[in-house]
């Protein structure tokens, strides 16, 4: 029994490796051309392998890399979902969620848990359940939902795999190892955590149930060329938008020895630097340097394009520009339209049911009678706008029509 244990287990190791060493492999040759004579990446400046703390510091210190991880997110858990079983009276298990939504906020973790997700790899929600048993027991029965907290990749580590190939969960984590803050936020505490009390939270999985694909993984260098872009130009501004000062000696100028090197390069400094607006000098001319400024707009509209196509965000909501009417109304629509899918194909079998369903199975929640329902509001709503737009179509078609 224990020789086959340890025989799955180093399956589940050197499946993991076989990843780990095909992707790295896959990095190593990003950015090569003329075989390896030419390595873009490092020419231009890229992050060959990103790790966390590049998304995370893209994610607080970046505006448009915020915009990205949180435009799907706000989006989709903007207008909450309701929860049905039966649509002609509210049952016990409609009335319990009603009120653990209430007095939890659901909805706000778990558009947090999305959020952290698309930072990295994955995030953590960690479900506070009274059991009486420990963070590293599986829960079985408890009567009540004490709390729930997000973590972010970085403060979430697997321990231990299911290694049992007659699992449904083989392959999966079984343990994790927490950081979990003090009250007052002065320092973590490492905690093994059974999966059971855990809602792992991943988008964008290809070959593995675990690992997703950070959101700004995609555009990660168009985001290091915007930077540049938009950075350069504010140093371009500062040191062009100043015309720069050309100082000239006169012919057969006699200087003053009193006024030496020191005490003319202070004079200088007072015009250039304070708010003097004249310069003492003696046996010089002093002669303007045009400035060259030029727009970055240009530059930065093809990197917003680029970003805009790989993250399916149009630009004006990127940015939050209106850019005509038509434009407008067709970005929305398509946007909306995506924001829909996501809503059905991760949202709700990868988040939210798989919350609802523990809550049911540890008792949190009564057992529905029948199958719930999750019912997400339209994304198509008019604007009073768009209604009276609407209105008066109507009216000009009834005109029309009866005029003929």
């Amino acid at each position: 029994m224990v020789k086959n244990k340890n025989k799955n287990k180093k399956l589940i190791n050197n499946l993991f490796n076989d990843v780990l060493s095909a992707r790295s492999e896959l990095m190593f040759r990003l950015g090569k051309s003329y075989g390896t004579k030419r390595d873009l990446y490092k020419d231009l400046g890229y992050v060959l392998i990103p790790l966390f703390a590049d998304y995370y510091g893209k994610y607080t210190r970046q505006d448009i890399a915020s915009a990205i991880i949180d435009a799907y997110p706000d989006a989709c858990w903007g207008k909450t979902p309701e929860i049905s079983e039966d649509e002609d009276s509210e049952t016990e298990f409609e009335t319990a969620w009603k009120q653990l939504v209430k007095d939890k906020k659901i909805f706000n973790y778990l558009l947090r848990a999305d959020k952290a997700a698309g930072i990295g790899r994955f995030s953590c929600l960690l479900l506070g359940i009274n059991d009486g048993k420990r963070f590293d027991e599986q829960t079985e029965m408890a009567s009540e939902l004490l709390y729930l907290q997000v973590f972010l990749e970085c403060n979430s580590q697997i321990d231990k795999y299911v290694t049992d190939e007659k699992n449904e969960r083989f392959g999966l984590p079984e343990i994790y190892q927490l950081k979990l803050s003090n009250g007052d936020h002065t320092q973590a505490v490492s905690k093994q955590v059974h999966h059971s009390r855990v809602l792992h939270i991943a988008e964008g999985l290809l070959d593995n149930e675990i690992e997703g694909l950070p959101r700004l993984q995609k555009v990660l260098n168009r985001l290091d060329d915007l930077e540049k872009v938009v950075g350069g130009s504010g140093e371009m501004f500062w040191r062009g938008a100043f015309q720069g000062l050309a100082f000239k000696a006169q012919e057969g100028a006699q200087f003053d020895p009193e006024q030496d090197n020191v005490k003319l390069e202070e004079e200088i400094d007072r015009y250039v630097h304070g708010l003097q607006r004249y310069m003492k000098l003696q046996g010089l001319d002093v002669q303007t340097i045009s400035p060259a400024v030029s727009s970055p707009q240009g530059h930065v509209d093809v990197i917003l394009d680029l970003i805009a196509g790989a993250t399916g965000i149009p630009k004006r909501i990127l940015i939050g520009s209106e850019r005509g009417e038509l434009a407008s109304s067709q970005d929305e629509t398509n946007f909306s339209k995506r924001v829909e899918s996501r809503k059905i194909n991760h949202c709700e079998p990868n988040i939210l049911r798989p919350f609802v369903d523990k809550l049911i199975e540890v008792g949190i929640l009564p057992e529905p009678k029948n199958d719930y329902t999750v019912k997400w509001p339209s994304p198509f709503q008019e604007s009073e706008q768009e209604k009276a737009n609407t209105a008066l179509t109507k009216i000009n078609a009834i005109v029309a029509y009866a005029n003929s």
